[in-house]
């Protein structure tokens, strides 16, 4: 056929034939061959060639940067030409083609008015050029030149290279799609293992199919021993359990589940590692769960920089508090100075005595403050050091009372003690007197007027005494009870914004405690008020006094 290139006649049917049949069923062999695109598109264009016998045959692909025709496969061509080849859509036939998306055929191409598809490089005499295209995107282009022979190409052979077009752009498009989802998967891939969190995925079977670095060092596991064995068999004991439940409920509730604990780490006995554990199930069409997913988050982190944030809180309010309870002694010490400096109780000697006693309970005020501070730092830095010596438990806290009963009458707040008449232990008594002045201190903060505060001894008959406060007061929630022991903190309660305080009390007394070997914490308590309990040894491991020298009469 000569003239300008036309579109082929759409109504006539693919010609039957033997060279149709082989060619379909050799392309189609070809094709399900597999292997990556350039092989398939090179074992293409060799039998086309040889079965349609042209001159030249050739695959163009659109270029996904340039959107730019570029030969992927070619036979009638130089190799060393194609990277030198690159078409424009609307340039040249293959151009054309390609932004139309309608094939053109031409017997002839020296009657049309469109150039060679070679330039100087190559002449044709005759062409195809079909478009591969899946729906309405173009893919590329098929080109095919000069029969060998010297022949036209003909409608027939149109139809023929239109349905090779098609299983062509099947390839391609198959090729694609393989390949995006290869580099998907590699990218899910990439990103499991950099995830911060650890990931088991499951199949229908509760089996593993995935876990990433992250879960396989929490799980205490190595992936490839993790991967196809049943989800429990993988989980530790500690979690076992918890994500059998979780489970079960996501299958009831068909939503995720979430649970926090802390995990034993496998390699280091005694220690554990705080988790977020976040489970959530895929359902398929029918709603059947047909995978579980597992994410598990370590929480260490998050915990330190929650830790650090409320410390730095809590300092901000300690170092208000502080400026406060320093400053307030501080005012009435000057302010007592400079009247008895003035002369103003030169001649009254009652008004000039209660200065002094007020210098001297804000000096003693001030000392008190400024030793808790030292105390803490000491404690902190592991520098305090207590001084053991044989003394009477009992009769210490009956001093203790004695000093603090104008305080509890104040407040007309009655304490009880029931003591026995000695309680013999080895302690540094200051340091013990300390504890308890801060405890009773503490019980005089919380309890309301009229109300009762109770002190007694329990002893175990093995070496251990326990001294009991406990107080009618506004008590402590359980999420509280060891809250209460640590650096700055202060209960939110109105009764604590009356009394003052900077926070550090208990935190000191507990750290002289266990600087004895002892133990301390507020217990459960039915009805009103709170119970604390300090646990001392009668003897102190590190206050044991020394081995009697041997006598005669035990050599």
């Amino acid at each position: 056929m000569s003239g300008n290139p036309h579109p082929p006649d759409p109504t006539l049917p693919p010609p039957p034939g033997e060279a149709y049949l082989r060619l379909i069923n050799r392309i189609s062999a070809t094709i399900l061959a597999g292997g990556d695109l350039d092989a398939i598109l090179d074992r293409v264009v060799d039998v086309v060639r040889e079965v349609l016998e042209v001159e030249r045959v050739s695959i163009m692909l659109v270029n996904s940067l340039t959107g730019n025709l570029t030969i992927r496969a070619a036979r009638g061509i130089p190799r060393e030409l194609w990277s030198s080849i690159s078409i424009a859509p609307g340039e040249g036939i293959a151009g054309r083609v390609a932004q139309d998306g309608m094939p053109l055929l031409s017997s002839d191409i020296a009657k049309t008015n469109l150039p060679a598809q070679g330039g100087d490089r190559y002449r044709d005499n005759s062409f195809a050029s079909v478009p591969l295209m899946i729906q309405d995107r173009i893919l590329g282009v098929l080109n095919i030149n000069n029969r060998t022979e010297g022949g036209p190409l003909g409608e027939a052979d149109l139809q023929l290279i239109l349905a090779l077009a098609a299983l062509v752009s099947l390839a391609v498009e198959n090729a694609d799609l393989m390949s995006s989802a290869v580099t998907l998967r590699e990218h899910f891939r990439d990103v499991l293992r950099e995830l911060q969190h650890g990931v088991v995925c499951t199949d229908r079977q509760a089996s593993v199919t995935l876990c990433n670095p992250v879960a396989s060092r929490v799980l205490g596991i190595a992936p490839d021993q993790a991967i196809g064995r049943a989800l429990q068999t993988v989980l530790p004991p500690a979690l076992r359990a918890l994500v059998h439940t979780m489970i079960q409920e996501c299958r009831e509730r068909k939503a995720h589940a979430l649970r926090e604990l802390d995990l034993p780490i496998p390699d280091r006995p005694g220690e554990s590692l705080p988790v977020r554990v976040t489970l959530g199930t895929l359902r398929d069409a029918a709603g059947e769960v047909d995978a579980v997913v597992l994410v598990l988050e370590d929480l260490t982190l998050s915990r330190e920089v929650a830790e650090l944030r409320r410390l730095d809180e809590l300092k901000s309010n300690f170092l208000a508090m502080v400026s406060h309870e320093l400053r307030t002694p501080l005012t009435s010490i000057k302010g007592a100075v400079h009247l008895l400096t003035s002369g103003a109780f030169e001649n009254a000697p009652a008004q000039r005595r209660d200065m002094y006693d007020l210098l001297q309970k804000n000096t003693e005020r001030l000392i008190s403050e400024i030793n808790n501070i030292l105390d803490v730092n000491q404690l902190e830095h592991r520098t305090l050091t207590i001084f053991p010596r044989p003394l009477d438990l009992s009769a210490l806290l009956r001093r203790m009372g004695e000093a603090l009963a104008p305080s509890f009458q104040e407040k007309e707040i009655t304490i009880d003690f029931d003591l026995p008449d000695e309680t013999p232990l080895t302690g540094d008594q200051e340091r013990l007197s300390q504890v308890f002045r801060h405890l009773l201190d503490n019980a005089l903060k919380f309890t309301p007027r009229s109300g009762n505060v109770r002190v007694w001894i329990e002893s175990d008959g093995e070496g251990e005494a326990t001294v009991h406060i406990r107080d009618s007061g506004v008590g402590i929630d359980e999420a509280n009870r060891d809250k209460v022991f640590a650096k700055f903190f202060q209960l939110e309660h109105t009764l604590t914004r009356q009394a003052g305080g900077n926070g550090l009390g208990l935190y000191i007394a507990k750290g002289l405690v266990e600087l004895h070997s002892g133990t301390i914490g507020f217990l459960p308590v039915v009805g009103q008020g709170a119970e604390v309990a300090v646990r001392l040894p009668l003897t102190p491991p590190d206050a044991q006094p020394p081995a009697a020298e041997p006598n005669e009469e035990t050599k």
